[in-house]
């Protein structure tokens, strides 16, 4: 079968099921309207203060990958589709944001992750810095450096972590934790050389190196972890990095220093196996690069997990502290030319 991009499936189940569904009268309608005002005079606001906050991010997924999901949602119920709701949709409040950087009206994900996570609007393809840092440049970031809430969460006394399906050095993630004026910078090969900066220090360095307290960290990336002399733990070939560090062991070298309880996940199956009440600090490295989309994936217990099982076991790990937790969870690639096959 040949290759079938998804929102031309989604035109055609709309067709067809269009034509066969039945039509509402006038009190059906009616009845949904009343149904939805009494809901909302009923409805108490809470107004107590958060222990725990995720904030799920699905990237590129503006209005119209919520209408074609929705739609499909229906259709495959055998209904029209635009009459069903996502579950995210029944939430009692819903809000549009302004999506642009300083320096360009069509953003990127670093610029737009990062404002999510500081509140503070900056350059394209810039994380974990104000405006005034130029894309490219180390010089003179001290003073622009930015604190969000993962900080926030940690000062406070929570566990943090996220999980993704894109690398974890990728830009959704990294403006959780990184400073740098350039995204593309995810392993030492990519950094501009001798500039004397510590800011010019690639994400994955930074990573390992300056978030040591972070709880759980899941997605795909392997390979920037790794130097050529070694061997990624997911495919077996060599790494990208090029200093000969193995930033996987430095991480796993800091839990036993602090005699902290530590597991590592390269598969579906490791990671079902870990015991969440039993861990402090858990790694998982699913892919060398982005993980599968959903519909690709390997689903075999060596293959890859979920995003739901992800989610299910950071949730599980960071529930152990009793002041609560920040957990950041990312949906990539929704806005990348998905295909059915």
């Amino acid at each position: 079968m040949g290759t079938i991009n998804i929102f031309r499936t989604t035109a055609v189940l709309l067709a067809v099921v269009t034509c066969s569904s039945s039509v509402e009268d006038k009190a059906h309608w009616r009845k949904i309207a009343l149904d939805d005002i009494t809901r909302k005079l009923y409805h108490t606001p809470n107004t107590r203060v958060a222990k725990n906050v995720v904030l799920m991010i699905g990237d590129g997924m503006g209005i119209s990958t919520v209408t074609s999901a929705r739609i499909l949602k229906g259709q495959l119920k055998g209904k029209a589709g635009e009459e069903t709701f996502l579950n995210f949709e029944k939430f009692p409040y819903t809000g549009l944001s302004k999506v642009y950087s300083q320096d360009y009206q069509v953003p990127d994900s670093a610029a737009t992750a990062s404002a999510m996570m500081t509140g503070v609007k900056t350059n394209s393809r810039c994380m974990g810095v104000d405006g005034l840092a130029m894309p490219g440049e180390c010089r003179n970031l001290t003073e622009r450096r930015l604190n969000g809430m993962g900080h926030w969460a940690n000062d406070a006394g929570k566990s943090t972590g996220f999980v993704t399906t894109s690398r974890v050095t990728h830009a959704t993630p990294a403006a959780m934790y990184a400073v740098t004026t350039n995204r593309d910078w995810e392993d030492d090969r990519s950094v501009p050389k001798n500039t004397g900066s510590p800011y010019c220090t690639d994400i994955a360095w930074q990573l390992i190196h300056n978030n040591s307290h972070m709880n759980v960290i899941m997605g795909g990336g392997s390979a920037n972890f790794v130097p050529t002399t070694a061997s990624d733990p997911v495919t077996l070939r060599s790494g990208r990095r090029l200093d000969d560090t193995n930033l996987i062991e430095v991480w796993k070298n800091d839990k036993i220093q602090r005699n902290a309880n530590y597991s590592k996940a390269y598969n579906a199956k490791q990671l079902e196996d870990i015991d969440p009440a039993n861990t402090q600090y858990l790694l998982g490295l699913f892919a060398s690069s982005h993980m599968a989309y959903e519909l690709d994936r390997n689903k075999e217990p060596e293959g890859e997990p979920s995003l739901a099982d992800m989610t299910r076991k950071a949730i599980q790990v960071l529930s152990n502290n009793d002041n609560g937790f920040f957990l950041m969870v990312e949906g990539e690639r929704n806005d990348d030319d998905c295909n059915i096959n």
